[in-house]
């Protein structure tokens, strides 16, 4: 049964606690259990929440390079936490507590670097254009027989098994590594797919695009138009980057096609598919994405996209001749992707808030600084004979 504001407390008259969970930067959850008492009397207004949650890194670590959303400075003051009642479930391997997802808000606005604020953001924004949006995110994992003490979710089932999930995008040396393609499509509020042509168009500019509607059309460029500069949200930790070799089904350029699982985009239409099933399959990211950031960056980059009417100014993979030359490369390290991402004239300042921007790209900063301190098993094993 759905959780409302008038059924709620019903709905938890057998329960003495609940369990809350906001989402950080790095997708990781943060929460807490509650009283069932605190948590019913906090539906409305929300309940404080430390703004740390913004301002450690996924190893709890603080930011040490002036993160904005949380300081020390400031003390780390409280956010405004509101449940989403919608989110409402019972974990099973946890005798069954009920369990709710956050949003943040900081003076009555969501904060800017709130994940599941984001992405509400954006759908409110596509709603705004009388479009609906819908996803699915397809995550490949390895399973290792390494159990730790802890986990969430998929690694909580496995680590009672004996095993440990790992969503890396690149695991193993030599070994594909895991993707997390995410599908998307815009329908009306009535659900009529708006990717789809109502009849081929036999004179598109290529025929990769015969079934694609303008919509969809105009989407598609704005995507394309977008990966350059929004390469950290979909690749956002210094192993996505491994996982970009040619030749292992990772995308490594800004390249597209109709039924084209080599390239960045994946155009699916008819005959493969129905016409209420058309849609856009975007390859670059791994497992380890972030959802909703990844998600507002792919919908925000297409609504941009119809918004600009953006045409598309890359043949799909299947018409690419020598006079296009070679396809534009993406980022192959984080650094090199942050710095695009943050660039004063990137689109993602156009897609996002100011501070979001910064925010993010000083958290991937952070990472990047970590990174190069540490030394690393080949470096080790390299030259402990050799110099």
């Amino acid at each position: 049964m759905a959780a409302t504001l008038e059924n709620i407390a019903e709905l938890l008259k057998n329960d003495i606690k609940v369990k809350v969970a906001g989402v950080d930067a790095d997708g990781i959850l943060r929460g807490k259990i509650m009283a069932k008492e605190k948590f019913l009397s906090s539906v409305k207004s929300g309940f404080g929440f430390s703004s740390a949650v913004f301002g450690w890194d996924m190893h709890d670590a603080l930011f040490t390079n002036g993160v904005g959303m949380s300081s020390e400075g400031g003390g780390y003051a409280d956010f405004i936490a509101v449940p989403d009642l919608t989110s409402f479930r019972r974990i099973p391997w946890e005798n069954n507590i009920p369990f709710f997802l956050l949003h943040f808000l900081s003076e009555n606005k969501p904060v800017v670097a709130c994940p599941r604020g984001m992405t509400k953001s954006i759908v409110k924004k596509l709603s705004q254009e009388n479009f609906k949006a819908w996803a699915g995110v397809e995550l490949e994992f390895v399973n290792f027989q390494t159990p730790t003490e802890d986990g969430l979710l998929t690694k909580s089932i496995g680590i009672g098994h004996g095993v440990t999930p790992c969503f890396m995008a690149k695991p193993l040396h030599g070994m594909p590594g895991n993707s997390g393609h995410i599908h998307v499509s815009l329908t009306d509020e009535a659900g009529k797919n708006l990717f789809a042509r109502e009849e081929r168009n036999p004179s598109a500019r290529w025929p990769d695009l015969e079934h694609l509607s303008d919509i969809g059309y105009h989407f598609l460029a704005g995507v394309l138009d977008a990966l350059p500069d929004i390469m950290p949200m979909l690749a956002p930790t210094i192993n996505s980057y491994k996982r970009f070799v040619e030749n292992f089904w990772a995308p490594v350029a800004i390249t597209w096609g109709n039924e084209d699982r080599l390239s960045s985009i994946r155009l699916i239409t008819p005959p493969v598919c129905k016409p209420s099933a058309v849609r856009l399959e975007i390859r670059i990211p791994g497992a380890d994405l972030h959802p909703h950031y990844a998600l507002s960056a792919i919908f925000g980059a297409g609504l941009r996209g119809i918004q600009k009417k953006l045409d598309i100014t890359v043949p799909p993979s299947s018409a690419r001749t020598a006079e296009d030359g070679k396809p534009t490369l993406l980022a192959n390290t984080l650094e090199k992707a942050v710095e695009r991402f943050s660039a004063p004239t990137s689109v993602a300042r156009e897609i996002f808030e100011e501070g979001f921007v910064d925010f993010y790209a000083a958290t991937r900063q952070h990472e990047l600084r970590l990174w190069r301190e540490a030394v690393t098993d080949w470096e080790f094993n390299r030259y402990i004979e050799t110099v």
